[in-house]
C-alpha cells in the first residue's frame, strides 16, 4: 500500500540525519573539485598551453562573477522554504517554490543571454586573435549557459534541502562532478584543447540541474501532492529581503580576495604571495567548514518554522560548543603543522611567520564562532542585521589594515589577521551573538555560564596545538607529516572530550 501525499507531507524529518548527509556529500564534491583543479592542470598546460589555457584562467574569473549571480534569491527562497516546511504551511510552500524557482530561471535566462552576447568581446581583453581568440569565444559562451543552468540547478537543490531532502542534491553534485572530471580529462587529452573543458562543465551542469528537476518533481508532486504555482506578491517578497542578502554576498566576494590585495598595495607583490601562501591551509579549513555550516541552515530555518523554540535554543547553545572545538582542532592543526607544510610544499623563504599562522588561525576560530550566530539570525530571516553588520566589518577593516600596515612596513604582516579578528569581533561576533542571546532569551548567567564551558574546552587545546608547533617542524617529508596530522587530530579529540565530557551527550541528544 502506497502513501498518500498528505501522510508523506506531514511525516516528520531528521533534521540530523539531514545535515549529516549534506555536509557529507557536500565535503565529498569539495574534495573532488579540490582534486580536479589540481589533477588536471598538467593536462591543460601539456595539451593545450600556456598562452591559450593563461587567456582562458584570465577571462574565467570575469565569467565566474558574471554568471554565478542570483541576486541573493536562492538564498532567501531556502530559509522561506524550510521555515514554511516546518510550519507545515502547504499553500505558503506551493507558492514559494514555484515563484521562486520560475525567477530563478528568469536571471539563468538573462545571466545567459548577456555572457553570451559578450563573447565575442572577451579575447580583446587578453589581446588574443585568430582561432585561438575564436575558440576562447565559443568557450566562454558555451561555459556561460552551464553556469546559467547551474543557477538553475542550486535553486532547485536548495528546494530540496531546505525539505530536508539533502541526499539527491548531494549525489547530483558529486556525479556531475566525476562525469565532468572524466570527460574534460578525455577531451582535452583526444586534442580539443579548451573546447574540452568548456563542454566538461556544461555536462556537469546539465546533469545536476536534470537530476534535481526530476528529484523535485518526484518529491513535490508526486510524494507530497504539492502544486508550485506563480504568486506576484510571494516574488515581491522574495526580492525586498534578496536586496539584503546579495548586498550581503557582495561584501562576502570582497572580503575572500581583500586580504592579499591590501598587502600587495602596501607591500609589495613578494609579500602579497607569502601571505596568500602561508594562509592557504587556513582558507581550505574555513572553506570545509562552510559547507559544514552551510548543512545546517536548512535544519535550523525549518527548527525555527516549526516553532519549537526551546530546542532551537538549546541547539544554538550546542552548537556554539561544538563549532569552537571543531575550529581549534582544524585550525589548531593548521598552526601546529603549518610551518612544516610550507617548508615541504613550496621552501621555507616563502612561510609568512608564526604570528601570522597564529593569528589567521585564531581569526578561523573567531569565524568559526561568529557563524553560529550569524546561522541563527539567518534561520530566523533576519537579513537585514546580516547585511548591516557584514559591510560595518568591512568598513572598519580595510582602514585598520591600511593605517596598521603603512606604519609598520615593511614587517606587518601580522596586522592583517590581526585586524580581521579586532573587525571581527567588533561589528559581527558581538551584535550577532547579542541578537541571538535577546531573541532566544538567554540570561546572563546562561551565558556566562556558556563562556566558561567554552574556554574550558579551548585552552588545553591551544597548548596541544602549540606543543605541536615544536614537534612537528622537524618533519622531513611529507607522509612523516600526514603521521604528525592525525597523531595531533586523535590527541585533539581525546583532549576536547575529556574537557566537556556533556559535549558528546548534547550531539546524541
Amino acid at each position: 500500500m502506497t502513501e498518500s501525499p498528505s501522510s508523506e507531507f506531514d511525516r516528520p524529518v531528521s533534521r540530523r540525519t539531514a545535515a549529516i548527509w549534506g555536509a557529507a556529500l557536500k565535503s565529498l564534491t569539495l574534495i573532488l573539485l579540490i582534486a580536479r583543479n589540481i589533477a588536471l592542470i598538467p593536462l591543460y598546460l601539456h595539451f593545450i598551453g600556456t598562452e591559450e589555457y593563461g587567456a582562458w584562467i584570465a577571462t574565467g574569473s570575469v565569467l565566474i562573477q558574471m554568471t554565478s549571480i542570483d541576486f541573493g534569491l536562492l538564498g532567501v527562497l531556502g530559509q522561506r522554504v524550510a521555515a514554511a516546511y516546518g510550519q507545515k504551511d502547504r499553500q505558503r510552500l506551493e507558492t514559494l517554490v514555484g515563484s521562486g524557482v520560475i525567477t530563478g530561471i528568469g536571471i539563468a535566462a538573462v545571466l545567459a543571454a548577456i555572457s553570451v552576447s559578450a563573447a565575442p568581446f572577451v579575447p580583446r581583453l587578453v589581446g588574443l586573435d585568430g582561432q585561438a581568440a575564436w575558440r576562447l569565444s565559443v568557450c566562454f559562451a558555451i561555459v556561460a549557459l552551464g553556469n546559467a543552468l547551474q543557477v538553475i540547478s542550486f535553486g532547485l537543490g536548495g528546494v530540496l534541502e531546505s525539505l530536508q531532502r539533502t541526499v539527491v542534491p548531494g549525489v547530483q553534485q558529486i556525479v556531475g562532478e566525476l562525469l565532468s572530471l572524466g570527460l574534460t580529462a578525455w577531451l582535452v587529452v583526444e586534442g580539443w584543447g579548451l573546447y574540452g573543458i568548456a563542454i566538461g562543465g556544461l555536462a556537469r551542469s546539465v546533469w545536476s540541474t536534470g537530476g534535481n528537476a526530476v528529484g523535485c518533481h518526484l518529491l513535490l508532486r508526486r510524494k507530497m501532492g504539492l502544486r508550485p504555482r506563480w504568486d506576484s506578491a510571494v516574488v515581491r517578497d522574495l526580492w525586498r529581503s534578496s536586496v539584503y542578502v546579495f548586498s550581503t554576498q557582495i561584501a562576502a566576494r570582497v572580503k575572500t580576495n581583500l586580504d592579499p590585495f591590501l598587502v600587495g598595495a602596501m607591500l609589495g607583490p613578494h609579500a602579497a604571495l607569502t601571505y596568500a601562501l602561508t594562509t592557504r591551509p587556513h582558507d581550505t579549513i574555513r572553506t570545509f567548514a562552510l559547507v559544514a555550516e552551510g548543512a545546517l541552515t536548512p535544519g535550523l530555518a525549518h527548527l525555527h518554522g516549526q516553532g519549537d523554540e526551546a530546542r532551537f535554543r538549546r541547539l544554538i547553545l550546542l552548537l556554539y560548543r561544538v563549532q569552537l572545538v571543531a575550529g581549534a582542532i582544524g585550525f589548531g592543526a593548521v598552526f601546529a603543522l603549518n610551518p612544516a607544510f610550507v617548508r615541504l610544499w613550496i621552501g621555507e623563504p616563502l612561510y609568512a611567520g608564526t604570528s601570522v599562522n597564529l593569528l589567521a588561525a585564531l581569526a578561523g576560530v573567531t569565524f568559526l564562532v561568529t557563524a553560529v550566530s550569524y546561522d541563527a539570525t539567518f534561520a530566523r530571516g533576519n537579513f537585514p542585521l546580516l547585511n548591516r553588520v557584514v559591510w560595518i566589518e568591512m568598513a572598519l577593516r580595510v582602514p585598520l589594515v591600511l593605517l596598521f600596515l603603512y606604519f609598520l612596513r615593511p614587517n606587518g604582516l601580522w596586522v592583517v589577521p590581526a585586524m580581521s579578528i579586532v573587525s571581527q569581533l567588533a561589528a559581527q561576533t558581538y551584535p550577532l551573538t547579542r541578537s541571538a542571546m535577546r531573541a532566544m532569551r538567554v540570561s546572563r548567567t546562561e551565558a556566562r555560564t556558556l563562556g566558561v564551558r567554552m574556554a574550558r574546552q579551548i585552552v588545553p587545546l591551544v597548548l596541544l596545538s602549540t606543543l605541536f608547533v615544536f614537534v612537528a617542524r622537524g618533519a622531513a617529508s611529507w607522509p612523516e607529516l600526514i603521521v604528525f596530522g592525525a597523531v595531533y587530530v586523535v590527541l585533539a579529540a581525546a583532549v576536547a572530550a575529556m574537557a566537556d565530557r556533556e559535549l558528546l551527550d548534547g550531539l546524541r541528544a
